[in-house]
């Protein structure tokens, strides 16, 4: 081939290793848009779990933990792809032309692995909402079947 050939070709490439740092920088903003929606709703279980009063502990609660640190590892599986992407996002400009197939290669690597990641992320994160409407669900019909219990005693001592 012609040096010219190869100059397109290498253009070519080095495009697409820009496509795809780009689009990790996509999928890096949809992953931190499912992390804040997954703070927000553990924060506001708290809350409902404080509201109710309860003997429930979140430290004690073997399934919260399970799911809470299910979830914690796969955003810092997600940060490192990440931090692996944008350290060669940010050497681009530097990259010999020999080595943009190699580059390009692992970019859409961790492209494809940080979609299949934010996917295994959000059905963590439907996973832990289900357990948690479960949980409250749990406590608020205890409260209530032991509120109607209460009830019925006093209905009958009052008889």
């Amino acid at each position: 081939m012609s040096a010219k050939v190869n100059e397109i070709y290498a253009d070519d490439v080095k495009i697409q290793l820009e496509s795809y740092a780009n689009q990790i920088t996509e999928e890096y903003n949809l992953l931190k848009q499912l992390v804040f929606s997954y703070n927000s709703s553990l924060e506001k279980y708290k809350e409902r779990l404080a509201d109710i009063k309860t003997s429930n502990s979140l430290s004690e609660d073997q399934e919260f933990q399970h799911r809470k640190d299910e979830i914690s590892t796969k955003i810092a599986f997600l940060e490192k792809l990440n931090n692996d992407a944008a350290a060669i996002k940010s050497n681009i400009p530097s990259i010999p032309a020999t080595d943009y197939e190699k580059v390009n290669t692992d970019l859409n690597d961790i492209l494809t692995k940080m979609q299949e990641g934010r996917n295994d992320l959000k059905a963590a994160i439907d996973a832990f909402d289900k357990m948690e409407t479960q949980k409250i669900d749990e406590v608020i019909n205890i409260i209530r079947s032991s509120s109607t219990v209460q009830e019925s005693k006093k209905k009958k001592i009052r008889a």
